[in-house]
Parts: C-alpha cells; structure tokens; sequence
C-alpha cells in the first residue's frame, strides 16, 4: 500500500505540473519589449506604451529566462505593406545570467510602426516587441510682429546708409 500511496503522489504531481503548462524558465516565447520614455532605480518602465509621438525612445528588454550567452543581437525592423524592412542590427556584450536589458533612447528615423527582436547569435528570440512613431503635430505659433510703428525697411536703410557716410 505505501508504494501505491507514492505512486498516486508522484501522478498527481506530474499532472498538476502538466496542467500548468510549461515555467517560464522553460518556456520557448520570447519575453516582451517593453517601449517607454525611461526607467526608475527598480528597473520599472517609465510612461511605457506602444505609440509615441517623438522619435527617441526607450526599450526594456525582459526575457522569461536568462540569456545564458555572452553577446545578443539586436534587430530594429521598419513594417510596411510588403513586409518587414531590417534597419539595424547589432550585438554587444551582457552577462549570460541576466535576463533584462535597457537601451535608452534609441533614434528611429521617421514615422511608422517598428518591431524589435533581443536574440541570441544563435537565432533565438529572447524578447521582442512593436511600437509606433506618430508624426507630432504642432501648431504654428502666430509670428510676433517686428516692425518699429512708421518704419519701413527701406527707411531703415537708409537711416544705416547715412550714419555710415563718411563726415565731410
């Protein structure tokens, strides 16, 4: 009877865990990137969203596992109707225990929707994510006026005209 008893314990643990689903230490998702205006102490994102209205932009970078490598690639994609357009790519050095990285403002170079992917130079995806440029509209200030009353131009010319004669 005990080895039944373990029996049923070890089958009830092993299908809780399948019910569960995969850990995210295990899991093969990549994590999220996560865009936003900065980050505090804490590693927190400030102001994130997915649309902006300035070019410059941060990206936190959160795996479900550790990176486990000594270099990751970054790749900034610009989408559009025919696809997906690579406009950068990049490696750099990280720790292979962590699995968060911070890259503070990154210039995209114009309007539109973008899609970035932390992999490892092996191909595997550890986060990515997508965020879109609004254009920023600004409205034109009315410009000051910059005129002395009964002045025009030609009569300041011709005021500099005569103090730069020479005197005779």
């Amino acid at each position: 009877m005990k080895q039944c008893g373990f029996s049923c314990l070890i089958l009830a643990l092993f299908l809780c865990a399948w019910a569960a689903g995969p850990s995210p230490a295990s899991a093969a998702e990549p994590g999220r990137a996560i865009f936003c205006k900065g980050i505090t102490e804490n590693w927190e994102p400030i102001e994130p969203a997915e649309i902006f209205e300035t070019n410059v932009i941060s990206t936190l970078f959160k795996s479900a596992r550790p990176f486990g490598n000594m270099k990751m690639i970054l790749s900034i994609y610009l989408e559009s109707a025919q696809g997906q357009e690579l406009l950068h790519r990049e490696s750099g050095d990280v720790n292979p225990a962590w699995n968060v990285l911070y890259l503070g403002d990154i210039p995209l170079p114009a309007v539109g929707t973008y899609s970035f992917v932390l992999s490892s130079p092996a191909g595997e995806d550890f986060s990515s994510g997508r965020v879109t440029i609004k254009e920023k509209t600004v409205e034109k200030p009315i410009p000051e006026k910059n005129e002395v009353e009964g002045t025009t131009l030609e009569g300041l010319f011709k005021k500099f005209k005569e103090q730069t004669k020479p005197k005779s």
